[in-house]
C-alpha cells in the first residue's frame, strides 16, 4: 500500500499530465481532453491500484479496479483535477449507488444534486464546471443537434478562410476519433475522405460556416 506521500505525488503526477494533455482550441469553444489522453495517462503500471489499493468484488460486475478502469476514468480524472481528496469514499459516491454516477452518464447536469452531502458537497460547483473540458462532442455526419453552452467542439486548429455573403467560413481541425460518419458510409459533409481513414489519421479537416459552429453548442 502506498504511503500517503506517494499517493499524492501520483495525483499530483497525473493532474499534470492531464494539464499537459489538454488541448488549447484557439476558439471560443473552449480546451478540452481527448479520451484516448485519458486512457494513456492511467495506463502507466500501478496508478490505479495505488488510488484503490483495496480491490473489491462487484455483484455481477467482476473486479472493482477493471470496472471503474473501464466505466470512470473521466470521472476520476475530473476529481483529479478539481484536487478531491475523499478516495476513500469513492465506492459509495459513485459505485455503490441506485444508479452508477458512471462515465457515460455524464454530464452531471444537477449543480443542487452534486453539492448534496451524499455526493461532491463543496466539490460540487468546481466538478460541474471542470467536467466539461473533459467531455468534447464527437461530431456525427448528417446530424443536427443541440448541446449545452458548456460543451466544447474537438477543434484542435482553427483558421479563417472568408466571409461570404451568409456566412464566415473556417477551416476547422477535428481531433482523430470525434469525427463519425453515419453507417460507416461517404457523407455528403466530408465527401473525400473515406471513413476508414478516420481511425488511421491524426486529425480531419473540415469546412464549418460560423454560424454552424455556434448553433452546435447554445
Amino acid at each position: 500500500m502506498a504511503s500517503a506521500a506517494d499517493l499524492e505525488q501520483m495525483l499530483e503526477d497525473v493532474k499534470t499530465e492531464l494539464d499537459d494533455a489538454t488541448q488549447r482550441s484557439d476558439i471560443e469553444t473552449g480546451d478540452f481532453v481527448l479520451e484516448a489522453d485519458i486512457k494513456r495517462i492511467w495506463r502507466k503500471p500501478g496508478r490505479l491500484s495505488k488510488l484503490f489499493p483495496f480491490d473489491w468484488a462487484l455483484e455481477n460486475d467482476g473486479s472493482a479496479l477493471e470496472f471503474i478502469r473501464i466505466n470512470l476514468l473521466k470521472v476520476v480524472s475530473i476529481l483529479v483535477a478539481i484536487h478531491w481528496r475523499g478516495w476513500p469514499h469513492f465506492n459509495t459516491t459513485f459505485i455503490n449507488q441506485p444508479s452508477h454516477r458512471l462515465d457515460k452518464d455524464l454530464p452531471f447536469t444537477s449543480l443542487s444534486e452534486l453539492r448534496q452531502a451524499s455526493f461532491l458537497r463543496s466539490f460540487g460547483k468546481e466538478f460541474y464546471d471542470k467536467q466539461w473540458t473533459f467531455l468534447p462532442i464527437v461530431i456525427e455526419a448528417g446530424k443536427a443537434e443541440r448541446h449545452p453552452r458548456e460543451r466544447r467542439l474537438p477543434f484542435v486548429h482553427s483558421k479563417y478562410i472568408g466571409r461570404g455573403g451568409s456566412a464566415t467560413v473556417y477551416k476547422e481541425t477535428i481531433a482523430a476519433g470525434y469525427f463519425s460518419f453515419l453507417n460507416g458510409k461517404n457523407d455528403s459533409v466530408c465527401p473525400f475522405i473515406h471513413p476508414a481513414m478516420v481511425k488511421r489519421t491524426v486529425s480531419l479537416t473540415l469546412f464549418f460556416p460560423l454560424r454552424l459552429l455556434r448553433s452546435l453548442v447554445r
